[in-house]
C-alpha cells in the first residue's frame, strides 16, 4: 500500500511538472480489434503534413500489443498544441497500411475523433493543453 501511494504521488508530481512545463502525456486507448494478432501501429501528428498515411511525418510513433481486442499507447512529454492520431491494425506485421485503388484501408484503422468521410487533420484534431489527456479510438474494418 505504501509503495502504491508513493508511485501515485510520483505520477501526480510528474504530471504537474509536465503541465507547468507546457508538456502533456497523451494516452490513446484503441478498441474493436477483430483479433489480437500482430500489433497496433499508432502515429501522432502535429499538423496536416502527412496525416494520416505518411507516418514518417508524425512527431511520435508506437507499436503496441493488442489484448482482448484493445491496445493502449502512451506518449509522454508532448508539447502543448493541436494534434491528431492515426492507427491501424498491422495483423501481418508488414508495417504498412495497405489501401485499395480508392485509398480505403484494407486493414482495421482508427482516427482521433472518429470523423466520417475522407480523413483530414482538421476533422481529427484535438487540443493537448493539460497535464494528461486520454482519447478513445474505435477501430473500423
Amino acid at each position: 500500500m505504501r509503495y502504491l501511494l508513493l508511485c501515485l504521488t510520483a505520477l501526480f508530481m510528474t504530471s504537474a511538472a509536465l503541465a507547468a512545463d507546457g508538456q502533456s502525456t497523451l494516452t490513446v486507448v484503441m478498441s474493436g480489434f477483430k483479433n489480437d494478432a500482430g500489433l497496433a501501429l499508432v502515429s501522432v501528428f502535429r499538423g496536416p503534413d502527412g496525416f494520416p498515411f505518411d507516418t514518417e511525418k508524425s512527431v511520435r510513433k508506437a507499436k503496441v500489443a493488442i489484448k482482448d481486442g484493445k491496445a493502449v499507447a502512451v506518449f509522454p512529454a508532448l508539447v502543448h498544441g493541436t494534434y491528431a492520431v492515426a492507427c491501424f491494425h498491422d495483423e501481418d506485421l508488414s508495417g504498412k497500411l495497405e489501401r485499395n485503388v480508392l485509398g480505403i484501408p484494407r486493414k482495421g484503422y482508427g482516427l482521433s475523433n472518429s470523423p466520417p468521410g475522407f480523413p483530414a487533420f482538421s476533422k481529427s484534431a484535438f487540443s493537448l493543453d493539460g497535464p494528461d489527456k486520454t482519447i478513445e479510438m474505435p477501430i473500423k474494418y
